[in-house]
Formats: structure tokens, C-alpha cells, sequence
């Protein structure tokens, strides 16, 4: 499993946490450990982006906005990872025609 970025961790707890959600379903959507969930979700209460009522976690209007970025950012980054992947195979493509080139220049055809 790829480690995951903290924007993509901070993502998943905004996510989880939806119109309301109690900690240990944070913890159970999000997959992380008890303290990490803690600390992270102790630093988006400390920011203003989830708000604790009753033992329940909802997201503020900031937290809302964040979301919705983050959601742009995970869609921009994957294009661009698709991106350079194909950017990649042509590299390979162009690499394997050079290289069968020189094959037939020394090989004869």
C-alpha cells in the first residue's frame, strides 16, 4: 500500500467526517491508528475546520471549502499522474524503435 500524503490523510478525515461522525468511525473510515487520527483531528479542530458537539464531529463552513479544494487537488494530481505515466510509455516506446534501429544498422535487414 502507497504511503499516503498528508493532504490525502487530512482529505479522508474531512471526508469521513462528512454531516457527522463520532471519532472511532473517523478512525475505521479513515484507516488510521488511534494517535495519528487524534493528533490530526485535534489540528483541524485547532484550525477551524471540524467543530465537536456531543461527542460528534462535523465540518465547518471552512472545513467545507478545504474539502472541496482538496477534492480538485486529488482529481488535478491523478490526471497529472496519468499524465506522466503516458508520458513515460512513449519515452519506452521511443527507446525500444531506437534501439530496434540500431539492431537492423548493425544486423543488416
Amino acid at each position: 500500500m502507497k504511503k499516503r500524503s498528508k493532504f490525502e490523510i487530512v482529505h479522508g478525515i474531512l471526508q469521513a467526517v462528512g454531516t457527522g461522525e463520532n471519532f472511532s468511525h473517523i478512525v475505521y473510515k479513515t484507516f488510521l491508528n488511534y494517535t495519528v487520527a487524534k493528533k490530526l483531528v485535534s489540528e483541524l479542530l485547532s484550525k477551524g475546520l471540524i467543530m465537536k458537539k456531543d461527542n460528534t464531529y462535523y465540518l465547518t463552513e471552512k472545513g467545507q471549502m478545504l474539502l472541496e479544494i482538496l477534492k480538485q487537488y486529488k482529481q488535478k494530481k491523478e490526471e497529472l499522474d496519468q499524465l506522466l505515466q503516458n508520458l513515460e510509455i512513449l519515452k519506452k516506446k521511443e527507446e525500444l524503435k531506437q534501439l530496434l534501429q540500431n539492431i537492423v544498422e548493425l544486423y543488416g535487414s
